[in-house]
């Protein structure tokens, strides 16, 4: 992971390296977004 900006209610990271790891990073990254529970919004 090279950076991360916040940006409103929307984000960006920035990855780096072998296309293989950048698959395996974004699909890792996914999963741990995915994984958040909290308040949902109505």
């Amino acid at each position: 992971m090279l950076e991360v900006r916040a940006s409103g209610s929307f984000g960006r990271i920035y990855l780096g390296g072998a296309e293989r790891d950048i698959d395996v990073a974004y699909r890792a990254a996914e999963a741990a977004i995915e994984a958040v529970t909290g308040k949902s919004e109505k």
